[in-house]
């Protein structure tokens, strides 16, 4: 099966969040369990724009050294931002592991407006940086705001970018505008109109429109081999597309995505927490692959056929994605919505021997509990179990 390439940008876009700043010590931990889940590419900072960017990526580049992992330091397309970068990356450069990322506007909005620059010095700037970049260590260049430049201009760019020795090729969805279908439109029209043998095209998605895992997607569709992606959707605004959605969406979908990555699944939840406590950023109960509740059944109806699932060895009875995946499993918590069955196979987990009468008492209990919305502890459970049959004994 063809490879995808991960890039994970945590460290970089994903901390341009507000407030998802971390300390030294944390992002070289976080980056070090992003290298032992398997990502690709790590994307380590912007060294250009802060002291402490450039320390955490010599210092990850140094602990890299021997590892099956590529060290990406962010350059704007001048010297400057490239002289710091090749600095930074200097204990892998030399074998190749040390990759820059260079980056132009390519939009008229951006290009006219934010840099005041024409398309003649936006493809000079673009040339010119890669030329003198590629000296030191292979080029990815991104078309910053790729999604709305003019679609014959980006051709122009990426060529450029191509014929001066970039190695990848971004698309950037810089403010998650696109919409499914038109990302990959979108790459299938740059990737037919360009000369680019040997080149791999990625691509870099936004959430702004909640759709940067999809969008991510359908680039995959229309051609791209890399995926730039933060953990748990880490991100400027409304984040970017979160890794583990997007490895979860191939490796379980194959018959629409016939491709892999070298993501060791298991270390997903590991890599998730480490993110969201050294970032701040706590992760939605509901989040996909992560969140709290992704793996547990509240309803009677959901829960019995979990239940049955479990016992004839059935994972998705109730589920896309075998939890196992994941090192996690299926759970059942009892709410009001919960049926006999699920009230019934709690109490065995725990020990209990149940009297199916008092069992079924209980569940009316439960469900005439209108003090007590939430779901009940285990120990909540066997309690009121206790007490019920205490009761019985007595009566």
């Amino acid at each position: 099966m063809e490879k995808i390439w991960i890039c994970d940008s945590t460290l970089r876009d994903g901390e341009q969040a507000p407030d998802a700043g971390m300390t030294f010590d944390q992002k070289i931990t976080l980056g070090n369990a992003l290298i032992d889940l398997g990502v690709d590419i790590l994307e380590a900072g912007f060294p250009r724009t802060s002291s402490m960017d450039a320390d955490v990526i010599y210092r990850l580049a140094r602990e890299a050294q021997n590892r099956d992992v590529i060290i990406s330091s962010v350059a704007r397309c001048c010297q400057a931002d490239i002289d710091v970068s090749v600095k930074v990356l200097e204990p892998v450069i030399n074998d190749k592991k040390g990759h820059l990322h260079l980056f132009t506007p390519t939009s008229f909005t951006h290009a006219a407006n934010k840099l005041h620059k024409t398309p003649e010095e936006i493809l000079n700037m673009t040339r010119e940086g890669i030329q003198y970049a590629k000296n030191f260590a292979p080029i990815k260049w991104s078309a910053e705001d790729a999604t709305r430049s003019d679609k014959d201009f980006l051709v122009k760019c990426v060529q450029t970018a191509i014929d001066a020795g970039a190695t990848t090729i971004n698309l950037a969805d810089t403010v998650g505008q696109m919409v499914d279908t038109q990302m990959q439109q979108l790459f299938e029209y740059v990737i037919q109109k360009t000369t680019h043998e040997g080149v791999i095209f990625s691509v870099h998605c936004h959430n702004d429109k909640g759709l940067a895992t999809a969008n991510s997607l359908f680039a995959i569709k229309g051609g791209a081999r890399e995926v730039d992606c933060c953990m748990n959707g880490l991100g400027e605004r409304a984040g970017n597309a979160a890794l583990e959605e997007i490895v979860m969406a191939i490796k379980t979908t194959p018959e629409v995505y016939p491709f892999t990555t070298k993501i060791d699944t298991k270390k997903i939840m590991e890599v998730s927490r480490l993110a969201e406590n050294f970032s701040g950023f706590q992760v939605s109960r509901n989040k996909a692959i992560i969140g709290k509740n992704a793996f547990l059944h509240a309803s009677g109806i959901h829960q019995d056929g979990v239940i049955k699932g479990q016992a004839a060895n059935i994972k998705t009875m109730y589920n896309a994605i075998p939890p196992e995946l994941l090192g996690r499993k299926n759970e059942i918590v009892i709410t009001r919505h919960s049926g006999s069955c699920a009230i019934v196979y709690v109490l065995q987990q725990e020990g209990v021997e149940v009297d199916q009468e008092i069992a079924r008492e209980l569940l009316q209990h439960i469900k005439e509990r209108a003090d007590h919305p939430k779901s009940f502890t285990r120990e909540e459970l066997v309690a009121l179990y206790q007490e019920l049959a205490e009761n019985h004994k007595n009566s």
